[in-house]
């Protein structure tokens, strides 16, 4: 058959999931918010600088077309394109063309040292076309910082110029030669009437290759595609626009030139570098966020599961009702006053286990009561037998007034012999009561040791005049709800036991310890071998040892003591030594 109970969850997994959501989702909210914020201000800062950027171009370019171009820095966070277009919005052209804009001289002026023409042309690249190294050259900027004289033959019209081949003067070997950078043979006509210019100031216009990307839901091939198609928008804007497209940054910026209106936009990825920036905030933070979610969780366990776990604990063994120390109380309101309901449960369920335990025993003598009855009258008759023949000998003496020099001695018998018979009396009383279950208890706290080493302290000549050695391991302070008057009754029994058997010079040994559920108190003591029949008879009233003197007590300590323990709900027991016995009480 199916379980069909659900299976409920633990509560400390649970606290702890929720403690973990509950800081884990404020502090990404938190981080968020700090990233975002920390992107805004790098996309302020960006468009400030690049406008600037933009502006200086503009200014320190005397080459038209000279401030058109597109580049790449740190790829993984920022590309720049640029383009011209006219007051209409239409592009004149930017960097998705490669070309180089240039200075053009003739061969007489190149070959007289002609500084500037006032000619200006725009040639026309196929990159395709140009070899690896001028290629690679135009893409880093190389190409601009060194220039060296370049050769053009191509076909010339309105300012363009369509080149077929291109060569730079190259001082690198030991003769100076012009080396070819550019072969387009397909790029004019064969009868087409070709022109050769010489160039010494030019700019490539050569953009890097970029990975095609989305903005805003649409796919472009490169930055310049999509500063060519967004550049109208952006001829009347006086100051950078920002235009994000999350979490990418688009930032465009328009300067008016004499060629009509420069658009430069630059395209910025921050979050990464934004992430690489603030990583050490974030395991900060979230090094903080976990020691707070520690000593949260540290606090709520303690103060709201630990009750009810001790409760649940005290509710499966109920074998010590909350005995809270101290640190175990809870502090807030709720677990406090779940003790202490609880505390006043337990007190109730006590006094009922004692009810029930007094009629248990009640009915357990009711049912021995012939037995007992029957044993109780043996014993009397042998116990008082010699008591009474004593008393009623040495008062015939006196009545007779034999040995009269002897009157205070047979009056100091008479009267010891009565006392020995009135202490049988009670503890015969005593074992009565125990044993018919009309003995109800007091139970308070107190400490088993501190009263275990008040009654040594009584006992003290008895150990002296017998020269015993005493050993003692007292626990502090091994606290246990009984009652106190019963309790000092069962140490005092066991100990006056173990001093009246324990032979001249012999050890006692007392010991009191505790665990999480128990009190324990052990009372070892020298004495001859005992047999485990013996052992089990000790706790049996009227109980002696074969070698027991005379008059050497009635055989009932042992029995109270017992029955006292068992009407806390303990055990007591007793076991043979190498050396003698000791007798175990268990709380």
């Amino acid at each position: 058959m199916a379980d069909t109970k659900k299976r409920r969850p633990r509560a400390r997994p649970t606290l702890t999931g929720l403690l973990c959501l509950a800081m884990l989702v404020p502090w990404l909210l938190c981080m968020g918010l700090l990233t975002a914020a920390v992107a805004q201000g790098e996309g302020n800062a960006l468009a400030i600088r690049y406008s600037d950027q933009a502006r200086q171009q503009v200014i320190q370019s005397s080459l038209p077309w000279g401030q058109v171009d597109g580049w790449g820095w740190n790829a993984r966070y920022f590309l720049g394109a640029s383009g011209l277009f006219d007051a209409m919005g239409n592009p004149l052209g930017g960097s998705w063309q490669d070309f180089l804009a240039l200075e053009s001289l003739t061969q007489e002026e190149y070959e007289a040292e002609v500084e500037t023409s006032g000619r200006y042309a725009r040639a026309i690249l196929d990159r395709a076309c140009l070899t690896e190294g001028a290629r690679s050259d135009m893409e880093t900027g190389y190409f601009d910082l060194h220039p060296q004289p370049l050769r053009l033959e191509g076909v010339l019209e309105d300012a363009i110029f369509t080149p077929r081949t291109i060569s730079f003067w190259s001082t690198r070997s030991q003769n100076p030669t012009w080396v070819q950078i550019y072969d387009d043979p397909t790029a004019i006509h064969p009868q087409a009437q070709t022109v050769t210019l010489y160039a010494t100031r030019y700019h490539a216009c050569c953009p890097p290759e970029t990975s095609p990307l989305t903005y805003r839901g649409t796919r472009y091939d490169s930055l310049s595609q999509l500063v060519e198609t967004l550049g109208p928008d952006l001829l009347n804007a006086n100051v950078p626009v920002q235009l994000w497209s999350w979490p990418n940054l688009l930032v465009g910026t328009a300067v008016s030139t004499d060629q009509g209106i420069l658009v430069c936009g630059v395209w910025a990825d921050l979050w990464p570098l934004v992430w690489e920036r603030l990583w050490w905030v974030y395991l900060l933070t979230l090094g903080l966020c976990v020691l707070l979610l520690g000593v949260l969780r540290r606090v709520l366990v303690r103060e709201l599961l630990a009750p009810i776990q001790q409760l649940s604990q005290a509710l499966d063994t109920r074998q010590k009702w909350l005995l809270l120390r101290p640190s175990q109380v809870c502090r807030w309101q709720e677990g406090h006053k779940l003790q202490e309901q609880f505390q006043a449960h337990g007190a109730e369920y006590r006094e009922q286990k004692d009810e029930i335990q007094r009629l248990n025993q009640a009915l357990t003598y009711a049912q021995a009561a012939e037995e007992h009855r029957r044993t109780f009258t043996s014993h009397m008759a042998h116990e008082l037998k010699t008591p009474l023949a004593v008393i009623h000998s040495y008062a015939q003496g006196l009545q007779e007034h034999i040995a009269e020099d002897k009157r205070e001695k047979y009056l100091a018998t008479i009267c010891s012999e009565a006392e020995r018979m009135n202490g049988m009396v009670l503890e015969l009383l005593d074992l009565s009561r125990l044993e018919a279950g009309r003995v109800k208890l007091r139970r308070e706290n107190f400490s088993l040791s501190q009263l275990t080493r008040s009654t040594l302290e009584k006992l003290a000549p008895s150990l002296e005049a017998k020269g015993l050695r005493l050993s003692t391991a007292l626990e502090a302070p091994a606290p246990v709800l009984a009652d106190r008057g019963r309790m000092a009754q069962v140490v005092e029994n066991l100990l006056t036991n173990a001093v009246k058997y324990t032979p001249a010079g012999g050890e006692i040994g007392v010991e009191v310890a505790q665990t999480d559920r128990h009190t324990t108190l052990r009372v070892a003591n020298d004495c001859p071998p005992i047999s485990q029949e013996e052992l089990d008879q000790l706790f049996e009233p009227f109980y002696r040892r074969e070698d027991a003197a005379p008059g050497e007590g009635t055989g009932l300590g042992l029995a109270i003591v017992r029955h006292i323990v068992q009407l806390h709900g303990g055990s007591c027991q007793a076991s043979a030594t190498p050396g003698g016995v000791v007798f175990t009480v268990t709380l």
